[in-house]
C-alpha cells in the first residue's frame, strides 16, 4: 500500500528519528487537532515493524477502537489488547492497548524485546499518573513517542518535542479551516468556585448554566449565528446536556444527546447520521472533545465555561478539519461560555 505523507508529517518523522540518533529516546510529536496524529502513529508502526515490535497505548476505549480501524486501513496487522475485545493475540508484532487493561493485568507486551512504544493523547503522561509512570519504567529501554495537540501539561517524562508546523501555518496552507467566532451571551461565572485542578466546580457551574434564560440564549444564539450548521454542543454535565437537547428540540431543531453511558454502537450511529446532515445539533458531555474525526462538523458551541486550555483546544479542534464533500470553508465558534476570552484563538499556538 503506497502512502503519501504531507510535508509536515514527513518532517515529524525525520526530526523524531534525528533525536533518536542523537541518543534521546522519549519524545512528543505536537500537531494541532485535525492534522493527522492517528495517521502518523500508524505510519510509525508500519515503518518500525521492519526492525522490531510496536506497542500503541491510549486511555479511552473509543480511541483504541479508532486506532485499530486506522491500522487496518493502513494494512497493519495487529492485536487489540483491551478488556472484552476478542482480538487479543500476543504473538502479533503490533499491539494496540488500553492503558487501563495492561496496568490492571500488570502484563506488558513485547517488554523484553526491541520495541517502539507509541502513546496517543500523551498530555496524560505526567508524573502524577501512576499508570504512565509504570509504563515508562517498564519500557525503560524502549523508544517512546507521544502524540498530542495540547502539550501543556508536565512533559518532564519526555526529552524532546517535535512541532513541525504551527496551527496558523496549517490553516494558511489549507490543512485546517479558519474560525469565525461569536461571543453573544456570556454565562456569568463570577461566583463559581475554581477547584484545585484549576477548572470550575462542576456543581456550582451547573447552577450557573442551567437557568432557563441561559438555556434560551444558547438556542436563540444558534438560530442567529449558526442555523442549519452541523453543530457539536459542549455541556457541563448530563443533566445540562439533556436540558439543552430538549430546548433545541422544543424549538423544532432536531437534536440528540450523548454521554459516557451512550453505547459505542449508538455513538457511531449518531455520528453517521450527524455527518449526513440528518440532524443538526449533537449535545454531549466530554465524549466528543477527543477521538472523533467528523470533517462535516461546521460549528462548535460552548455552553460550558472552562479554565482548561487543553479542553478548549481539543473541543474546538473537532471543527477545524476541512470537508470538500460539503464545501466547508470555515468553522463557526459560538462561544456562550466566553472561553475564547480566557484562552485566545486556537491558532495562536
Amino acid at each position: 500500500m503506497s502512502i503519501e505523507l504531507r510535508p509536515y508529517q514527513d518532517k515529524s518523522i525525520e526530526e523524531t528519528y534525528a533525536h533518536f540518533k542523537n541518543g534521546k529516546k522519549r519524545g512528543i510529536v505536537w500537531l494541532q487537532t485535525g492534522l493527522g496524529k492517528s495517521f502518523l502513529y500508524c505510519y510509525f508502526a508500519r515503518d518500525f515493524i521492519k526492525y522490531g515490535n510496536v506497542v500503541i497505548v491510549m486511555r479511552r476505549r473509543e480511541l483504541v477502537k479508532q486506532g485499530s480501524r486506522s491500522l487496518t486501513k493502513m494494512g497493519v496487522d495487529h492485536s487489540v489488547y483491551m478488556s472484552g475485545d476478542p482480538r487479543l493475540n500476543l504473538k502479533k508484532k503490533v499491539q494496540i492497548c488500553s492503558i487501563d487493561t495492561i496496568d490492571a493485568r500488570d502484563s506488558y507486551p513485547h517488554v523484553d524485546e526491541k520495541t517502539l512504544v507509541l502513546i496517543d493523547e500523551s498530555h496524560d503522561c505526567t508524573p502524577r499518573s501512576s499508570k504512565y509512570k509504570k509504563l515508562f519504567s517498564t519500557y525503560n529501554d524502549s523508544y517512546i513517542i507521544g502524540f498530542t495537540a495540547t502539550p501543556f501539561t508536565d512533559n518532564s517524562m519526555f526529552q524532546f518535542i517535535v512541532n513541525p508546523i504551527s496551527a496558523m501555518d496549517a490553516m494558511k496552507q489549507g490543512y485546517l479551516v479558519p474560525v469565525r467566532t461569536f461571543v453573544p451571551n456570556i454565562i456569568d461565572v463570577s461566583k463559581v468556585r475554581i477547584k484545585k485542578t484549576g477548572d470550575f466546580d462542576e456543581k456550582e457551574l451547573f447552577e450557573a448554566v442551567s437557568k432557563s434564560s441561559v438555556i434560551g440564549d444558547v438556542v436563540n444564539d444558534w438560530r442567529i449565528h449558526a442555523k442549519g450548521k452541523r453543530t457539536i454542543v459542549f455541556a457541563v454535565n448530563v443533566a445540562h446536556s439533556k436540558m439543552l437537547c430538549d430546548a433545541f428540540n422544543s424549538q423544532g431543531i432536531k437534536s440528540y444527546h450523548a454521554d459516557a453511558n451512550t453505547s459505542s454502537k449508538e455513538r457511531d450511529n449518531l455520528l453517521e447520521k450527524f455527518a449526513r446532515g440528518d440532524f443538526k445539533v449533537l449535545c454531549n458531555v466530554n465524549i466528543f472533545s477527543t477521538g472523533i474525526d467528523v470533517t462535516e462538523i461546521e460549528c462548535i458551541q460552548f455552553a460550558r465555561p472552562t479554565n482548561s486550555i487543553n479542553y478548549f483546544l481539543q473541543a474546538v479542534g473537532r471543527g477545524l478539519r476541512p470537508s470538500l464533500e460539503i464545501g466547508k470553508r470555515e468553522c463557526i465558534l459560538l462561544d456562550n461560555a466566553g472561553n475564547i476570552l480566557r484562552h485566545g484563538s486556537p491558532y495562536k499556538t
